[in-house]
């Protein structure tokens, strides 16, 4: 007779468990397609084919009723930002990312909180990725194994107002490649205030007939003396 009666138990625990966690998917889904639907709210934010990096600024925009608290949120990191109503209905926020954040294909959340203390949240539909885990150098031009003239332009960004080394490695028999002010070694370069920067640099010999191909070691150092991983940039020089 106890174990009838502790079989039963054990049914109705199961059953009672079963509907509670499909009432939650239920939920969740009826959620999120009435954050799709609903007409009164969107979230969108800057796509980029890469994923975000130190240095990059996400650039997110709710549209959501007025005079509430809107929190912006990334799917599995610590980032959470409160955001400003900057027209009736609009909430924006840019945020700079740091060095530590990190993930991949995470949502956008935005968390409306009004004066009668319901909440809202709208997920994208869009995802985003963020390295960020160590600090480094991007380069922007020219594209890595690019053909380049004798002279050319590094253009890149790093960490705001950081010290840039470009080194040419190796030399080829004794000749390095330098800026126009004939500086030879390290080329040496800042970034802006946005971390941007802009070198001038070639190779003083033009060699018609082979083909040159050369490797430059960019590395950053920031205002605590940080130095970032390097980053290699290849190019063939045009005969």
């Amino acid at each position: 007779m106890k174990n009838i009666i502790l079989k039963h138990l054990f049914t109705i625990i199961l059953i009672l468990t079963i509907t509670i966690i499909s009432n939650s998917i239920l939920y969740a889904e009826e959620n999120i397609i009435q954050n799709q639907n609903d007409e009164n709210y969107n979230i969108t934010f800057n796509k980029q084919e890469t994923p975000f990096e130190e240095g990059d600024t996400i650039e997110v925009e709710v549209k959501a009723p007025s005079h509430c608290k809107v929190i912006m949120k990334i799917e599995r990191t610590i980032i959470e930002e409160n955001m400003t109503e900057t027209s009736d209905g609009i909430y924006k926020i840019s945020y700079p990312i740091k060095q530590g954040d990190n993930t991949k294909n995470a949502h956008v959340i935005a968390i409306c909180k009004f004066s009668d203390e319901t909440e809202k949240e709208i997920i994208s539909e869009d995802v985003l990725s963020i390295s960020a885990f160590f600090f480094k150098v991007r380069i922007i031009s020219p594209e890595n194994d690019s053909k380049v003239d004798q002279y050319f332009d590094i253009i890149g960004r790093t960490k705001p107002n950081c010290k840039v080394f470009i080194s040419p490695s190796p030399k080829i028999g004794g000749v390095t490649p330098f800026t126009t002010d004939n500086s030879l070694g390290a080329i040496e370069a800042k970034s802006d205030e946005k971390g941007y920067f802009k070198v001038h640099c070639g190779f003083p010999i033009k060699v018609p007939i082979i083909k040159l191909k050369y490797r430059y070691e960019i590395n950053a150092i920031d205002n605590e003396g940080k130095r970032s991983l390097p980053t290699l940039l290849n190019v063939e020089f045009k005969k």
